[in-house]
């Protein structure tokens, strides 16, 4: 992710190291994640990406997507509609 446009996410969302570190994760990546694979690919403490997740949840910069064949693994994927509604 560039980072003027980290900068403007910063400056929109409020967002703190953690919750930043998981949404450049989910955005470089592009493709949906469940929270065990952001731990893994993005080498950070499960309390961290955790914590990301609710305040990027809370925010609407990323959706949940349950996944069907196993109902106790949830993707999470960058809300695309939103970032285009504030022109970030």
């Amino acid at each position: 992710m560039n980072d003027r446009l980290t900068e403007r996410i910063i400056n929109k969302f409020q967002l703190k190291d953690g919750s930043l570190k998981v949404f450049n994760y989910l955005y470089d990546k592009d493709i949906s994640q469940s929270q065990r694979m952001i731990i893994e690919g993005a080498n950070l403490p499960t309390r961290v990406v955790r914590y990301g997740l609710k305040r990027l949840l809370a925010k609407n910069l990323i959706i949940k997507i349950p996944n069907l064949y196993d109902m106790r693994t949830v993707y999470y994927q960058i809300n695309k509609d939103i970032l285009q509604y504030y022109n970030v």
